[in-house]
């Protein structure tokens, strides 16, 4: 089994902002017991 180090798992920086735009775009509510998740834009 490999196990993977930071120096070999470096994702590209498009990946990093796809990753924060889809972060702060998405958020989650909690109603009546449920988690719901909704767009900001």
């Amino acid at each position: 089994m490999k196990i993977f180090t930071h120096e070999e798992f470096e994702p590209s920086t498009k990946t990093l902002n796809f990753i924060l735009e889809f972060a702060h775009t998405y958020r989650t509510v909690e109603f009546n017991g449920h988690s719901m998740a909704y767009c900001l834009n």
